[in-house]
C-alpha cells in the first residue's frame, strides 16, 4: 500500500483543495484518499483473522524524470496520472484545471526541487504478506 499520504505531494494537494479559491468549488476534502494503517495496524488486522503475519514499511527514492523532460516538474507531471487525476475531473472547464494545476505545481516545485541527476521523490510503501495458519 502506498504510505505516503501525509507527503507534500498529498498535503499540498489538500492545502490548494481546501483554500479559499478552491474550496468553494471542490468542496470538502473528502473525496481525498484517507490515511492507511501503518505495518503494526496491518499486521494487527491480519494476526486476528487467524494468519500468520510478515509486516514491513520501506522508503525508496522514486528518482523522476532524470532526462530533463518536464524541467521543474517532474513531480507535478506523475501526479498528473495519480492523485491529480480525480481533483481536475472535479473542476467544471479547462481554464480551472490549468489554474488549479499551476497553483498546485509552484508548490511542488518548492517541496521537491530538482536535481542534476533528476527529482527525487521519497515514497513510502507499507508491505503484508499473510499466511493463513491451518486449524
Amino acid at each position: 500500500m502506498p504510505g505516503n499520504l501525509g507527503d507534500p505531494l498529498h498535503t499540498l494537494l489538500r492545502q490548494v483543495w481546501t483554500s479559499p479559491r478552491w474550496g468553494s468549488v471542490l468542496g470538502e476534502a473528502e473525496g481525498m484518499r484517507a490515511e492507511v494503517p501503518d505495518a503494526v495496524g496491518y499486521a494487527e488486522v491480519l494476526a486476528a483473522a487467524g494468519c500468520r503475519v510478515d509486516a514491513w514499511e520501506t522508503t525508496y527514492l522514486h528518482i523522476l524524470d532524470p532526462e530533463g523532460r518536464f524541467g521543474p516538474d517532474a513531480v507535478l507531471a506523475w501526479a498528473m496520472g495519480t492523485a491529480l487525476r480525480p481533483v481536475l475531473d472535479l473542476l467544471p472547464d479547462k481554464g480551472s484545471r490549468e489554474e488549479f494545476r499551476v497553483e498546485y505545481g509552484e508548490l511542488l516545485r518548492a517541496a521537491y526541487p530538482r536535481r542534476p541527476w533528476g527529482t527525487p521523490l521519497p515514497f513510502r510503501r507499507i508491505f503484508a504478506v499473510a499466511h493463513k495458519v491451518a486449524a
